[in-house]
């Protein structure tokens, strides 16, 4: 998922800060270059935890992939739980499911934002449950 967090990707992406919620398990974003929201924090959360996850499009996509085959998904490791200012923000959250035949599951994925760091951590901690 790209995060914008303002009104056009290539204006917004290097004011968009990005980490890991380590009580939640959630990826928090944040654009306090955007007066109107800088206060706000939006979030992406994988029901449960993820496994591993990266605020880095360039590292999910890689250098010559597209959204149609990430690069990330055909090497098939972990991402490497990169987040911070100065990269090309997004989630990818990963979570490896195995299932037996005839078996099935639900996986929740929750993207939203909060007033504050806490408002954020109280929707994501909730799906945790």
């Amino acid at each position: 998922m790209e995060w914008v967090l303002g009104v056009a990707r290539t204006g917004t992406a290097p004011f968009v800060v990005t980490g890991i919620d380590s009580p939640t398990g959630a990826l928090f974003a944040r654009n306090r270059w955007n007066s109107e929201f800088a206060d706000r924090v939006a979030f992406a959360h994988l029901g449960g935890r993820p496994i591993s996850w990266t605020g880095d499009r360039l590292e999910f996509l890689g250098r010559n992939a597209g959204l149609d085959r990430p690069g990330s998904l055909e090497r098939g490791e972990k991402l490497s739980g990169n987040a911070g200012a100065g990269l090309d923000p997004c989630a990818a959250l990963q979570s490896i499911i195995e299932l037996e035949p005839g078996e099935r599951t639900e996986v929740l994925f929750l993207l939203g934002e909060g007033e504050s760091r806490e408002e954020s951590r109280s929707w994501s901690s909730a799906t945790a449950r």
